[in-house]
């Protein structure tokens, strides 16, 4: 705020951006406040949205409702890159507990599983993170100091409760055999671990955990129908004119002031843009 005071450049970082765009609001600055959020709305890098998205979380501030849908929209674009991300390991716990309850999150689980079992080591440790997960490693507490534990059994009792909360979002049958074995049986309980071995074993459908993997985004383009009102006389080039269209290769110009485009999708869709480009004749 001294350097926007002072004419200076901000040189803002995710963090910043949002500390700052937060200071602005509550004392009505509104030109440092549509700086912030033109800044915010232009992250697109995964890395930098998680690091804004956490920023935000730890100081209880909520972003508007349509730059929280392209944060959320990006990162699940960015799935595989999520994981790889550095800022997932000190991501917040709220963003971590919403992403693995999505189906859309496509990524591989046992990849998913790997980072939430670091996440949750690095969370006992920087307890600032944990956000829903913070009651269930206070219990844990409280019990491994009634019982006379150490702080080493501290930190791992607390980190399989929040392994444990996850467990019913995470598709371990959807796991390889080597990895659940190796890593995520000894977090589970015994009749989550009896159910994932008959699962492996026998094809049986587990009650308690989950089997299926993520659907992910759908990859595959939508059908679209294109219909346009034309004079009976021009149904030949109406038709070379449909599938130009729906092949994104054709071109439509207007002959009459009354003449319109149609298009219909067979089923409701989230319509993120649309692009129209006007050419000098008036085409379109």
């Amino acid at each position: 705020m001294m350097r926007a005071a002072c004419h200076l450049k901000l040189n803002l970082t995710p963090e910043s951006a949002v500390h700052t765009l937060q200071a602005s609001k509550m004392y009505l600055i509104e030109k440092l406040e549509r700086y912030c959020a033109d800044y915010l709305y232009g992250l697109k890098d995964c890395t930098q949205i998680l690091q804004a998205m956490t920023a935000a979380a730890k100081s209880c501030f909520c972003f508007v409702q349509e730059l929280h849908r392209h944060y959320w929209t990006n990162i699940l674009l960015q799935s595989s890159k999520v994981l790889a991300s550095p800022a997932f390991q000190v991501a917040h716990g709220l963003i971590i507990d919403q992403l693995i309850k999505l189906d859309e999150f496509d990524v591989n689980e046992d990849d998913l599983w790997s980072c939430l079992v670091a996440w949750s080591a690095n969370a006992v440790r920087q307890p600032e993170i944990l956000g829903p997960f913070a009651n269930t490693t206070e219990e844990v507490v409280k019990r491994s100091k009634t019982e006379g534990q150490e702080s080493g059994a501290h930190e791992v009792a607390q980190q399989t409760a929040i392994l444990r909360l996850m467990s019913q979002h995470i598709r371990f049958g959807a796991m390889t055999k080597e990895k659940f074995f190796d890593q995520a049986r000894v977090h589970l309980t015994h009749e989550q671990n009896y159910e994932v071995i008959e699962h492996f074993w026998l094809g049986r459908t587990p009650q308690r955990v989950r089997a299926s993997k993520r659907a992910g985004l759908v990859s595959e383009p939508e059908p679209v129908t294109v219909r346009i009102n034309t004079q009976p006389a021009d149904i030949k080039s109406a038709d070379a004119l449909v599938c130009g269209l729906a092949s994104c290769d054709g071109r439509w110009t207007p002959k009459t002031v009354n003449e319109a485009l149609f298009v219909r999708m067979d089923h409701d869709i989230c319509l993120h843009s649309l692009e129209l480009i006007f050419a000098p004749e008036g085409g379109a």
